[in-house]
């Protein structure tokens, strides 16, 4: 065989020991609910401390291929790196790995994927494709960075991406993000989406938007939950702790049943809890569902005008 030959798709995720039951539901909710994407890709996984039961139990889903991150530089000046730990920075790589694929597909491991997702390989023409969130791209940092960078403009949420080969200069991306998570460490809140926003604007890249069906947070995207293509729980507000759903859970029941090692004992918020099951019957009444998406808009803008006019008044004093 050629070696000089791409593959085709590679999908890729990253997990530790900790947050392998969530790794085990997204594989399975993918193989289950989206069998033709599934049955095309090679998983790779980036891990840190994944022990040994855990990964014969996950093979069960799917042949995987395990690889050990390790961060190329210190991260304790990441002052949340401890939210998410170094993998969220794994994501980096897909761009190295253009060299051996032709489409790769990054997915955050707090996910739900609901519907097929084949269709998706088809909306990435520019060889990057992100979903928009509601945030500027401000709210991913404690601090301005230096540089000319626009944070007033609308944020891609990193959590679901899709590259593909026709980024000439994957290679150069790659580095570029390596060295300014280094670079811009004290400043960032969400790590590697701030590095990935602002590297748009660096390389000038416009990415092709995907639909926030394949992105929606389900207590907060504009998005109906059981409309989306995958339901995406980032932050504090997961599918274990405040966002119950019976699906996520017969997922969970199956890992279990696998062999898998059970969670962690979770935090869970009861408000929260009721106001999730509150806003999945505001979905069924047109009049309340656009009510909801005006007050969540109305909500966001507030809080993105309020951060983004922190971070330049606290840059003009800092720089007299």
């Amino acid at each position: 065989m050629n070696e000089n030959i791409k593959k085709n798709l590679a999908i890729v995720l990253a997990a530790d020991n900790y947050s392998a039951f969530a790794l085990a539901v997204a594989l399975l909710s993918l193989k289950t609910n989206s069998p033709r994407l599934f049955h095309q890709a090679d998983f790779i996984v980036y891990t840190q401390n994944i022990d040994d039961k855990n990964k014969t139990t996950l093979q069960k889903i799917c042949k995987i291929d395990f690889r050990n991150f390790q961060l190329p530089f210190g991260s304790d000046k990441i002052k949340t790196i401890k939210t998410y730990t170094e993998l969220t920075l794994a994501r980096y790589e897909c761009f190295y790995m253009l060299q051996q694929y032709i489409d790769i597909l990054w997915l955050d491991i707090d996910i739900l994927i609901t519907q097929e997702l084949v269709n998706i390989l088809s909306r990435n023409t520019k060889g990057i494709a992100l979903a928009h969130d509601l945030n500027f791209v401000a709210l991913n940092f404690l601090k301005k960075p230096v540089g000319n960078y626009n944070l007033r403009k609308r944020n891609f949420n990193a959590g679901v991406m899709l590259l593909s080969d026709n980024l000439s200069n994957y290679k150069e991306i790659a580095d570029w993000c390596y060295n300014a998570t280094q670079q811009y460490a004290p400043l960032l809140r969400f790590p590697d989406q701030a590095i990935i926003n602002v590297a748009l604007q660096h390389f000038r890249i416009r990415p092709a938007v995907l639909s926030t069906h394949y992105n929606a947070h389900p207590f907060s995207a504009l998005v109906k939950t059981y409309q989306a293509h995958i339901l995406h729980a980032m932050g504090k507000n997961k599918f274990w702790t405040n966002c119950p759903m019976p699906q996520w859970s017969k997922f969970y029941g199956q890992w279990l049943h696998m062999g898998g090692a059970p969670m962690p004992v979770q935090n869970v918020d009861l408000i929260k809890i009721i106001f999730f099951k509150l806003k999945l019957a505001i979905e069924k009444t047109p009049v309340l569902w656009n009510i909801f998406s005006f007050l969540n808009r109305y909500r966001f803008k507030k809080l993105n005008n309020k951060v983004l006019n922190r971070l330049l008044a606290d840059y003009e004093k800092s720089n007299g």
